[in-house]
């Protein structure tokens, strides 16, 4: 499926991980299967995770949850 651009704040967290701390990141595509973002710390693949989505231009909030289908690691330079 075709990609568009779809630039908003999110945040995450892994669901039923102890002590997950919501995370800071941005989205950058959307798809019909899925929202890309760019993280530091991208959670492991196949975890459950929360979203907050922060539609800036309406100032809503959209909730949901989701399961990682791929991560590339951050690599040092």
């Amino acid at each position: 499926h075709q990609r568009v651009p779809f630039f908003c704040p999110v945040e995450l967290r892994e669901i039923g991980a102890e002590g997950a701390r919501w995370t800071s990141c941005f989205s950058y595509d959307l798809s019909p299967e899925g929202i890309f973002l760019k993280t530091l710390a991208p959670p492991r693949v196949r975890a459950s995770v929360e979203l907050r989505i922060h539609l800036t231009t309406v100032r809503q909030v959209l909730d949901g949850t989701g399961v990682v289908a791929w991560a590339n690691s951050h690599g040092g330079r």
